[in-house]
């Protein structure tokens, strides 16, 4: 798992905070990224149990995620 996949995983996290749940404009917005570019990392993220993705709706952090972002919160 690359840093790239933990700025992803950390924005969700601030994202879904907030609202309860993130866009992928939301992703754009924040990490100043294509929109295709959050759609392939999202994606993967939902294959490997990460984050729920619905197209054209909302990403969610599954426990598994949320676990991982608290982890690394506590290592930054």
């Amino acid at each position: 798992m690359g840093k790239r996949f933990e700025e992803y995983l950390e924005v969700i996290y601030e994202i879904v905070k907030k609202k309860g749940y993130a866009r992928a404009k939301d992703l754009v917005n924040a990490m100043n990224v294509s929109p295709s570019t959050v759609t392939e990392m999202v994606q993967k993220m939902d294959k490997e149990g990460y984050v729920n993705y619905e197209k054209y709706g909302g990403v969610t952090l599954t426990e598994k995620g949320r676990k991982l972002v608290e982890k690394l919160a506590k290592k930054h």
